[in-house]
């Protein structure tokens, strides 16, 4: 490694896995390592798989301060675990602390933004379902805390709710990190499946701070339900029943006037905020085009850029970058959800 060259430490490998609808078992958000897996869970247990080979090919190369399985372009972990200290090569690592599941993509709602279109089981993994018992044995013998779904709704999926239920009497000291819209976000639903007192995190997609913005972006929401379940979220954070609170906003051409209000927001509500960047791989390029506010011939591309400048965006509870927004915008929100996540787990 050259003298002035900069290291990298992650612990994505070692303490991170997330598993999709085909199986597929990753370190770390598919994306970001270019669609790496190193392993399928129906071809092998998470055993074999998370010592396997391409485990260790890729924790060789962290160890070598070498990322090109990475796309370090667009992740958002670099060089956020300074004190992490990379175990032997010849060391079997420990089973992940942190285990994300991204097997059902079924929702109540349709985001304007969103690729998925429909809300039927379009990832339903019958295998994992088939098996659940001896997986998550296996798969959690080591978790902390647990992302029932990152792909969908959680409680309006059968398939979540089953997992939930299965993890609930089988490891009865795993945290959850919920990321859902709000909606089903009640204190009957948090009862009825008995994980209020077991909640670390909520991460709630909002994107709006007035119905009428929000009705054009959500199809099928309801935003006064939605503002109900934010102060109910919000007295469960206050009250220290759980620890982390997050709100989100997907940056677009209908919403970007409402963004130092959704801040001010948050912060009444005792949230952190992140602004994300939209993705053109997320919808048809139609939308996308109309949407996308970060295109400088967007026709409100400069008013947007005036919008930005406002000084809220520097307040402690946001992230988000001081110019046009890149990905390092939600680097600052990621370091810390991270250290958060860190501090629990020790």
């Amino acid at each position: 490694m050259a003298e002035n060259q900069q290291k990298i430490v992650c612990d994505a490998a070692y303490k991170y896995a997330q598993m999709d609808a085909n199986g597929e078992i990753y370190f770390c958000c598919p994306p970001w390592v270019g669609f790496y897996s190193i392993g399928n869970i129906k071809k092998h247990s998470f055993s074999e798989i998370w010592n396997g080979e391409k485990a260790r090919i890729f924790r060789r190369q962290f160890i070598e301060n070498n990322f090109t399985i990475c796309k370090t372009d667009i992740c958002v972990r670099n060089d956020i675990i300074g004190d992490f200290k990379y175990p032997p090569e010849s060391d079997i690592s420990p089973k992940p602390e942190y285990f994300i599941f991204n097997y059902d993509s079924i929702c109540n709602v349709r985001c304007i933004f969103c690729k998925d279109k429909n809300s039927k089981h379009n990832k339903r993994f019958d295998y994992f379902e088939e098996n659940m018992d001896s997986l998550l044995d296996d798969m959690l013998e080591n978790v902390k805390i647990v992302v029932p779904s990152i792909a969908g709704e959680s409680l309006f999926s059968p398939s979540t709710v089953s997992l939930i239920k299965k993890i609930n009497s089988k490891f009865p000291n795993i945290k959850y990190s919920i990321t859902s819209n709000g909606l089903m976000i009640t204190k009957e639903n948090l009862k009825k499946l008995d994980i209020t007192s077991r909640i670390y995190q909520f991460c709630i997609s909002v994107h709006a701070t007035t119905k009428n913005t929000y009705d054009k972006l959500v199809k099928n929401g309801d935003f006064d339900l939605l503002k109900n379940n934010l102060k109910y979220i919000s007295k469960l954070k206050k009250d220290g029943i759980m620890t982390s609170f997050r709100m989100n906003f997907v940056i677009n051409a209908y919403n970007y006037k409402e963004m130092p209000r959704f801040v001010e927001w948050a912060y009444e509500l005792g949230a952190d905020v992140t602004f994300w960047k939209l993705l053109d791989s997320e919808i048809d390029k139609k939308t996308f085009k109309k949407l996308n506010i970060f295109d400088i011939n967007h026709p409100k591309y400069n008013d947007f850029c005036k919008v930005i400048k406002n000084p809220i965006f520097k307040t402690d509870n946001c992230n988000i970058a001081d110019s046009v927004l890149d990905m390092q915008s939600v680097k600052k929100s990621f370091i810390k959800q991270i250290t958060d996540e860190i501090k629990y787990m020790i």
